[in-house]
C-alpha cells in the first residue's frame, strides 16, 4: 500500500514492519519519527495511517441562531454537522 506523507510534518513514511497475525504493523514517518503501531494484517497495513480527519467531508449546514439588532455586527457561523466556522465571515472579523 502506498502510504500517504506524516500528518504532521509532510516527511515520508515507511512501514517498518508489515502486520500479520503474530505481529503489529508499524509505520514511522523518516522526518519527525512520528510512529504508528497497529493490529492491520497484510494488504490492509496502513490503511490507518492513511486516514486524515479531512477525508471525513461534511455537508455543511450552516447556522446561525442568533439575529443581532447592530447591522455592524460580524456574526459568528458555525456548521450544525460538524462545528467548523464558516471561512468567509471567519475572514470578515479578522
Amino acid at each position: 500500500m502506498k502510504l500517504k506523507p506524516c500528518p504532521f510534518c509532510g516527511g515520508d513514511a515507511n512501514m517498518v514492519r508489515e502486520g500479520t497475525r503474530r505481529q503489529s504493523c508499524i509505520i514511522e514517518c523518516e522526518d519527525c519519527g512520528a510512529r504508528l503501531e497497529t493490529g492491520e494484517e497484510h494488504d490492509r497495513s496502513g490503511e490507518r495511517w492513511n486516514t486524515r480527519v479531512a477525508d471525513t467531508t461534511c455537508a455543511h449546514q450552516w447556522t446561525n441562531e442568533v439575529q443581532h439588532p447592530d447591522p455592524s455586527y460580524l456574526p459568528r457561523v458555525y456548521c450544525a454537522r460538524c462545528g467548523v466556522e464558516h471561512p468567509e465571515y471567519k475572514a470578515q472579523r479578522t
